[in-house]
């Protein structure tokens, strides 16, 4: 009989992001009310608390790359609001986790909306607007966002 894969439950992947900001010297707190779906929301300060961020984490169970979003995600464009996409896949050892600022990923995927509603069906209808947008770490961006807590502002 064919095992399935694990499912990653969301206590597991805060767990997962929390270990490696505190493993760097921040701190985390994260607001129970504000976690949904595939979101978990937390906030994270440096050691002296003088410079505090939002994160927004989103998993991926079968990594593929690509992580759907909803619309409301197009207007989180905040200089203080990162995304740390987690990506899962038995192939890997370890999760890929890549952090990416909001202003990155709202571009990103006002775009990926407009394409999509620009875009004709198999019957060549015009698509209907959908509330989910898609948000892809392309192979030559991996290395740009993969583990770059740097990136946080907080060090």
């Amino acid at each position: 009989m064919k095992r399935k894969p694990k499912k990653h439950n969301k206590d597991e992947t805060f767990g997962l992001v929390s270990l490696q900001l505190l493993k760097k010297g921040f701190w985390v707190s994260i607001n129970k009310s504000e976690i949904k779906n595939n979101e978990y929301h937390m906030q994270c300060s440096n050691f002296e608390t003088t410079k505090r961020v939002k994160i927004l984490i989103c998993k991926d169970e079968n990594f593929s790359g690509k992580w759907m979003l909803d619309e409301k995600n197009d207007d989180y464009n905040f200089p203080d609001l990162f995304y740390v996409f987690v990506g899962y896949n038995k192939s890997f050892k370890k999760p890929k986790l890549f952090v990416v600022p909001s202003q990155i990923v709202s571009e990103y995927i006002k775009k990926d909306g407009k394409v999509w509603i620009s875009g004709y069906t198999k019957k060549g209808q015009l698509h209907k607007n959908i509330q989910k947008r898609g948000f892809d770490i392309e192979s030559k961006d991996e290395k740009k966002y993969l583990n770059k807590w740097n990136l946080l502002g907080l060090d």
